[in-house]
């Protein structure tokens, strides 16, 4: 008895969750008579409207086309155009759902555009990351903490702690604390090995072209310094890096230090700042530095 109950119940689950298709009121154009027709259900459309003898037609939407709702419409809908160059698909264009786009990885949406999130400039760090509805938001690195690229990711870093037998450079907003093993006494607090620099060559001279290579300086900054090594040099192409200037100026037979002719160099592209960094911490010695202070 129990399971005839139990099957009788299966039976009508079907039954209770068929949809009776929802109506709209129509007036047949011959006789004014008002009509109640059959909806079509999503994915397709009116083909013809009910008459008293017969129900409401309905054919499937075209390629391309769309409908998400019951509805009683001549026509489907076209769908979207195809995502742009800086958007992605999340669903594609089917009977019965439209195409919708969203930006891509990295860009946000700005009046219905697509807009690369925007890179924090050297100096300044992430403090909210961007997202598909909002763009990044830099602020300036606060002391003791840099940035030394452009980054929408990013945030500001903390300076480096030097060990104490080494010297520490003083980092600033865009460039990290620079640890040294450079003392232009003629001693050194040891020294360690840059592939850089050619074997044999002094402790501050390693140092000196270590601090250059990694120095992070504004685009026409880097551009006056480039131009003011090369001059120092015969035959070094015009698209030379700043690594193959340093390796060529650290090659060449000169009677002149290397450091000397950097700083040469330096005071030529008129960095006032770097100038003075570079002679304070790789020219002058100890004694001479804490004559200033």
């Amino acid at each position: 008895m129990l399971t005839h109950v139990i099957l009788v119940l299966l039976a009508a689950v079907p039954h209770c969750h068929q949809q009776t298709p929802p109506t709209y009121l129509r007036s047949d154009p011959l006789t004014g008579e008002q009509l109640t027709c059959d909806k079509c259900p999503p994915g397709t459309f009116v083909e013809s409207h009910c008459t008293r003898d017969s129900a409401t037609r309905c054919r499937a939407c075209p390629a391309a086309h769309y409908t998400e709702f019951w509805n009683y419409v001549h026509e489907c809908l076209f769908c979207d155009y195809p995502c742009g160059a800086d958007q992605v698909e999340t669903t594609p264009c089917t009977p019965l759902h439209n195409r919708a786009c969203a930006c891509k990885e990295n860009f946000y949406r700005k009046h219905d555009f697509c807009l690369p999130h925007t890179l924090c400039p050297p100096g300044d760090g992430v403090v909210r990351h961007g997202t598909l509805e909002q763009d990044v938001r830099c602020a300036p690195c606060e002391a003791g903490f840099f940035s030394s690229e452009s980054s929408s990711k990013k945030a500001c870093e903390r300076h480096a702690t030097c060990a104490p037998h080494l010297t520490a450079v003083p980092g600033n907003r865009r460039q990290d604390t620079f640890c040294s093993a450079c003392e232009p006494a003629g001693t050194s607090h040891g020294e360690r090995p840059l592939p850089l620099v050619p074997p044999g060559e002094s402790a501050c001279e390693q140092e000196a072209a270590r601090f250059l290579l990694q120095l992070a300086l504004p685009g026409k900054q880097a551009q006056r310094l480039g131009d003011a090594l090369r001059r120092h040099l015969t035959g070094p192409s015009p698209g030379a890096s700043r690594e193959e200037l340093l390796r060529a100026m650290l090659a060449d037979n000169s009677s002149q230090p290397f450091t000397a002719r950097v700083l040469r160099a330096i005071q030529r592209s008129r960095l006032v700042h770097l100038e003075h960094k570079f002679r304070r911490w790789f020219v002058q010695t100890p004694s001479e530095r804490a004559a200033e202070v």
